[in-house]
């Protein structure tokens, strides 16, 4: 993540695991217009194999397959219906 400098260096503020992985977050982006709601997607979704997910450290599984993104958007359309009732 932080090309050739050394890791002496970044490590004081990304403290590494014993993987040299850091924590990273991948952040959406909720857009409020006239016509309604826009979420744009940054994460990387749940098509990446075993071997990606072990060497970066992913943690994004969610309920049946779904990613973390998915079942919050559930949870939310969820909580909406049961209190507009």
């Amino acid at each position: 993540m932080f090309g050739i400098v050394p890791k002496a260096l970044w490590a004081r503020r990304a403290l590494p695991d014993d993987k040299n992985r850091i924590p990273l977050a991948l952040r959406c982006l909720l857009i409020e217009h006239d016509d309604g709601l826009v979420l744009i997607d940054t994460g990387i979704g749940n098509k990446e194999n075993d071997k990606f997910i072990d060497i970066y450290g992913v943690e994004n599984s969610g309920t049946d397959g779904r990613t973390r993104l998915e079942d919050a958007l559930r949870s939310w359309a969820m909580g909406r219906t049961t209190s507009a009732g």
